[in-house]
C-alpha cells in the first residue's frame, strides 16, 4: 500500500513539474514577443548588412520612385532629406493613406527614373540627421 501511495506521490510531483515548465515557457514566449513587437518601430526602414573586410562596401543605390515613397518614413524620424544639394520639402499634411506618395513642394528636384545612391549623417547619440541623394 504504501508503494502505491509514493508512486502516486512521484507521479503528482512530476506532472506539476512539467506543468510549471510548461506555465514557464509560455510566460517568457510572450515577454519575447512583447519585445520584438515593441522594436518593430525601430527597425522598418533599416537595412542590415554583413561586410567583410576584404570586400569593397558598394554604396547603397535608390531610385527616384524609392525616395519618393521613403519620404513619409525619413520624415518621421525626424531627417533632413536633401537632393543633389536642394532640400527636399513635403507638404506637412495627416494622412491616413500610407500607400499614396507625399506631396513635393517642388517636383521638378526629384526625378523617378534616376538612380541616386546615398550618404547618411547621424548625431553623436546615432539618431539620423540628414540624408543626402546624389544623382549619378
Amino acid at each position: 500500500m504504501f508503494n502505491n501511495i509514493k508512486s502516486m506521490l512521484w507521479l503528482l510531483c512530476s506532472v506539476s513539474f512539467c506543468i510549471g515548465a510548461l506555465l514557464y515557457t509560455t510566460y517568457s514566449i510572450s515577454i519575447q514577443g512583447a519585445v520584438i513587437d515593441g522594436l518593430v518601430q525601430f527597425t522598418q526602414i533599416q537595412k542590415r548588412s554583413v561586410v567583410t573586410g576584404s570586400e569593397e562596401i558598394v554604396p547603397e543605390k535608390y531610385s527616384g520612385l524609392q525616395i519618393l515613397f521613403s519620404l513619409r518614413s525619413f520624415h518621421a524620424l525626424g531627417a533632413v532629406v536633401e537632393v543633389d544639394g536642394r532640400l527636399l520639402e513635403v507638404e506637412n499634411r495627416e494622412e491616413d493613406n500610407l500607400v499614396a506618395p507625399p506631396i513635393i513642394r517642388d517636383p521638378s528636384i526629384l526625378d523617378l527614373d534616376a538612380e541616386y545612391k546615398v550618404s547618411l549623417l547621424y548625431s553623436d547619440v546615432g539618431r539620423l540627421n540628414k540624408i543626402t541623394f546624389h544623382r549619378k
